[in-house]
């Protein structure tokens, strides 16, 4: 089974390790919501994905209205806090801190690989 991966134009010369293989899934984004007018909901559910980890440049942004639309569709929901940014720790928090009470999990890079999640 492929993944899904949400993508920005020429994020493979970004990060070589994102690039897409032969089976993924690829979504681009219109605006903040990677699931506002792209068909990753249906995507997900046709491959019976039941939790998304959620990384991005804007914790209050582009990672909060994924995350936030993905837990309104029951998806159990992952951010990984220090693979997402805003101007300032503060605002960092605050936005994580949103999340968290609205269901979402937070977690660490080095959490997440360690458990192979």
């Amino acid at each position: 089974m492929g993944h899904v991966r949400t993508a920005l134009v020429l994020i493979d010369r970004l990060v070589p390790g994102c690039a897409p293989r032969p089976g993924d899934h690829l979504v681009t984004k219109h605006g903040l919501d990677a699931f506002e007018d792209t068909g990753l909901d249906g995507v997900l559910r046709r491959e019976r994905v039941t939790g998304i980890v959620v990384a991005g440049l804007s914790t209050a942004h582009g990672v909060a209205a994924t995350a936030g639309t993905a837990l309104r569709l029951g998806y159990g929901v992952v951010v990984v806090e220090d693979a997402t940014a805003s101007p300032d720790e503060a605002r960092h928090r605050e936005a994580l801190d949103r999340l968290t009470a609205l269901g979402a999990r937070t977690a660490r890079v080095a959490d997440l690989t360690a458990a192979g999640e």
